[in-house]
């Protein structure tokens, strides 16, 4: 079977893959071996790599993991990102990444970088709070052990409400 006989977008085609992997691997399972049975039973072929997509992909990963002391000390990132959305004559949607140095870019630099990152760790937090309420409502390994998934991501009221669940939990079923 091969990739391009699926009109799917790359992320549907990928979920099909795994789906049929898991239909003969149960369980967990590494996403390197997901992948060499995907190239072994014809899911995937091995892309031919790009030079100019493989240096801006280690530029991209070095400009992240760039840190520096500060004057107060601290180990703070060097270089900030803001991504700035566009759209090309043909309609297509697309974007551009813009760094700059944390000590020397613009304000609207700076607030856009931080106010981005401040969204991503937002939709992060919910995610995980949806991910964790699903968990603790439909796996059964994890019944009882609710008390052990108390995370700083949790939002407030998905915090409350774990916290009644094992206040219920914990008292008497019948108190006199």
């Amino acid at each position: 079977m091969s990739r391009k006989s699926l009109a799917k977008t790359g992320a549907e085609y990928w979920e099909f893959v795994w789906k049929q992997f898991k239909n003969d691997h149960p369980g967990a399972f590494s996403d390197d071996a997901l992948l060499d049975w995907a190239l072994e039973n014809g899911y995937a072929d091995l892309p031919r790599p790009n030079p100019r997509t493989i240096l801006k992909r280690e530029l991209k990963k070095a400009l992240r993991a760039a840190r520096i002391h500060d004057p107060q000390g601290r180990r703070v990132r060097e270089m900030l990102p803001v991504r700035i959305d566009a759209v090309d004559a043909a309609g297509n949607r697309m974007f551009e990444v813009i760094w700059d140095h944390i000590h020397e870019m613009t304000l609207d630099h700076a607030l856009t970088s931080f106010d981005q990152r401040d969204t991503n760790i937002n939709k992060q937090k919910r995610s995980a709070g949806r991910d964790l309420q699903s968990c603790l409502e439909n796996n059964p390994n994890v019944a009882g052990h609710e008390s052990q998934f108390l995370f700083d991501f949790m939002t407030e009221e998905l915090e409350a409400q774990v916290v009644e669940e094992i206040q219920e939990s914990e008292r008497p079923a019948n108190p006199r």
